[in-house]
């Protein structure tokens, strides 16, 4: 305890040295905090849109039937399965999905379009439709009507009310058409999907494409911070993996994937930087302190300190610095994620439309999750480790009548 006075007393004895030291932590630690959330909150965004929206982020489907994603690969299902996979521990939730396309027409203009038939209550659960719904109301699981993405109606020049027929190829090419009113304009997050998409209920899909009882697949979402490979291998125990196979996001969309990894090279650069600055800032403290301090600090070999004492004196003060700056750039973060989690930063111009054209919502959430403050905590403590080493090593060896004499 005695170690930890002097090395608390021996940084306060050059304020300025310290404050600065500790700033450049503080606000080296601040950005990386800030903007590691940021990048998980875009990352996890993408894939929560994504996979809410299309594939989940597990899926249960027929044996082959993701090589063509034919209708006549379709799956028998019934509530008593959606119920065992939603039974699962981590399983949020299991949407039983028909995914189709077809050509849509008002009379005067057609556009293709996806079809997407789904249990109203579980996609308004996880997609949470009805905040989306711009205009009109949330279907009903009865109802023979549609709701189309906001950039589908303006393409269209749809509003509600307005006749949308659909025509496509139903179960083992059947014909498949309707005619149903636009109950209700919804805003999807993702802008491309937003241009084609068409959700019907999933009675009435399976009505039009002559597909009683069946389903394209069963897409599932996890609960928060689960652990995506351990629930597909307690998904594949659960299934008759003679009939169906189970899939995981990355599987299904490798290309998001690949996105992601690149964008995140670039920024783990940006990051990186920071912690150099962290690490030199550090380093050129502990080398100043120990110039200044060479004739003190053979004074006190001289007297009876024991090497290792003052090299144990000299490694509790780096790592006080390195406690005090992570301690207040995590104290400083906080508020500014709490702001940025209420109010996320939406993008706009240019860049709005880059993350447009790869199909992301343009928007900047953040993620608040204990494991970003620790792994500033280990990184930052890692670098004050090493630069600890220095001085350790140095104090060790050095030559007390040199250090006298200086």
């Amino acid at each position: 305890m005695i170690y930890v006075r002097l090395a608390w007393r021996n940084l306060w004895r050059n304020k300025r040295r310290t404050s600065i030291t500790v700033g450049s932590m503080f606000f080296a630690v601040l950005l990386a905090i800030v903007m590691y959330a940021i990048l998980e909150g875009v990352y996890g965004n993408m894939i929560r849109n994504m996979a809410g929206f299309t594939t989940g982020y597990l899926q249960v489907h027929s044996k082959g039937y993701w090589e063509d994603k034919n209708l006549d690969g379709a799956m028998h299902y019934n509530d008593a399965m959606v119920e065992q996979l939603e039974a699962i521990k981590g399983i949020s939730t299991a949407m039983p999905r028909v995914e189709s396309f077809a050509l849509a027409s008002t009379g005067i203009s057609s556009s293709p379009a996806i079809l997407m038939g789904i249990d109203v209550a579980r996609e308004d659960r996880v997609n949470h439709l009805g905040e989306r719904t711009l205009q009109g109301n949330l279907l009903a699981a009865g109802d023979a009507a549609v709701m189309i993405g906001a950039g589908l109606a303006d393409k269209m020049h749809l509003q509600i009310g307005d006749t949308l027929l659909l025509l496509g190829q139903g179960y083992h090419a059947a014909s498949a058409y309707g005619k149903y009113p636009v109950a209700a304009i919804v805003e999807i997050g993702n802008p491309e999907l937003s241009k084609s998409m068409v959700y019907l209920p999933l009675q009435e899909i399976q009505r039009m494409l002559s597909m009683d009882g069946m389903v394209s697949s069963i897409a599932l979402m996890s609960e928060p911070g689960a652990d995506i490979d351990k629930l597909r291998e307690m998904v594949t125990k659960a299934v008759d993996t003679a009939q169906y196979d189970v899939m995981d996001w990355t599987a299904m969309m490798p290309e998001l994937l690949q996105t992601m990894e690149g964008d995140a090279a670039g920024n783990k650069i940006m990051i990186f930087i920071l912690y150099m600055i962290i690490g030199f800032g550090l380093f050129s403290t502990v080398l100043m302190m120990l110039t200044e301090r060479q004739h003190e600090l053979g004074i006190m070999v001289a007297v009876g300190t024991g090497k290792r004492q003052l090299a144990w004196m000299v490694f509790l003060e780096v790592m006080l610095l390195a406690v005090i700056g992570i301690a207040l750039g995590t104290l400083a973060s906080l508020p500014i994620l709490h702001y940025l989690d209420r109010n996320p930063i939406r993008l706009t111009g240019d860049v709005a439309e880059i993350y447009a054209s790869y199909g992301f919502e343009p928007i900047m959430p953040v993620l608040i999750t204990p494991e970003i403050f620790l792994s500033q905590v280990r990184i930052v403590g890692f670098i004050a480790l090493l630069v600890s080493l220095y001085p350790t090593i140095k104090l060790l060896r050095f030559s007390v009548m040199k250090a006298i004499r200086s």
